[in-house]
């Protein structure tokens, strides 16, 4: 999939689809990656031709989830027939994504983001700071922990 035909999903058509079945991947802990991937079963309706799908988002990992608890949360919102918007490729009716949950992971990440490059800039200015400092009081800055040797 391109990346124009990625910028247009947004201008999908909206149809409601029912929820079939949920479910849950488990992967082994990877070194602080998600851990859960939420699977959602869902059929909709076009032209009177009834489709199936489990597509979540545009890949497979769009909504993978940390912990099993956010992961039941999701879940929780999708029980077996309940209602579900998709957004449905208005070239292929069979490629359909669900958009609900895709802004607030992508907002939540650009936050993290943003907080973790913030405390790695506190840390290269501290770490500045105090050799400028040990520079210009000479050993005396040994007592603050500083070490410039």
């Amino acid at each position: 999939m391109g990346p124009r035909r990625l910028t247009d999903i947004s201008s999908w058509p909206e149809v409601d689809a029912t929820v079939i079945a949920p479910g849950l991947d488990e992967f082994p802990y990877n070194e602080g990656g998600p851990t859960h991937r939420p699977k959602l079963a869902y059929s909709y309706t076009i032209d009177g031709k009834i489709y199936r799908s489990s597509r979540l988002g545009i890949t497979a990992d769009a909504f993978d989830i940390f912990s099993s608890e956010s992961a039941q949360a999701f879940l929780a919102r999708f029980p077996p027939g309940s209602r579900v918007e998709v957004r449905v490729s208005p070239d292929d009716p069979s490629f359909s994504v669900i958009e609900e949950g895709a802004p607030q992971r992508k907002r939540s990440h650009f936050i993290a983001l943003v907080v973790s490059g913030g405390l790695i800039l506190c840390c290269i200015i501290a770490v500045v700071f105090c050799r400028l400092t040990a520079q210009s009081r000479g050993r005396a800055a040994h007592a603050f922990h500083c070490d410039v040797e």
